[in-house]
């Protein structure tokens, strides 16, 4: 994680591996996503938690996967929605050919279907890095 945040634990970021992520709380989401069969259970980190630890400030998160995919994320969205980073899908970590080790889930069973595009979007996989602007 980089960008505006006050915690951090390297020059200019808070670098995370899976431990640290998995010594915060983890929460879980059921539900069906257009890339997965039948209802999956994610278990992951709020990212609104995550983000309040490192005292992150700004307007949006800007999340980039493994194969350089990036997403927008407007934190205003945060607050009223349980947002994962999920490092585990159906009790297991996932791989890197599963669209881990991490992926950021939205509780898409929640949403109608005109918010469905924007959120499915900002379900970035293999997420490599985040960016608080």
């Amino acid at each position: 994680m980089s960008g505006n945040i006050t915690k951090t634990n390297a020059p200019e970021r808070s670098d995370f591996d899976l431990a640290m992520l998995e010594s915060y709380p983890l929460y879980e989401l059921e539900m069906v996503t257009p890339w997965t069969e039948g209802t999956q259970r994610f278990q992951g980190v709020a990212l609104k938690e995550l983000l309040q630890s490192l005292g992150a400030k700004g307007d949006t998160l800007r999340a980039v996967a493994l194969n350089d995919y990036h997403a927008t994320i407007d934190l205003k969205e945060l607050a009223d929605m349980p947002v994962l980073i999920a490092v585990k899908l159906n009790g297991s970590h996932m791989r890197v050919r599963d669209k881990g080790p991490l992926w950021i889930v939205y509780p898409m069973d929640s949403f109608s279907a005109a918010d469905r595009p924007r959120h499915e979007a900002n379900m970035v996989w293999q997420l490599r890095s985040l960016e608080i602007h």
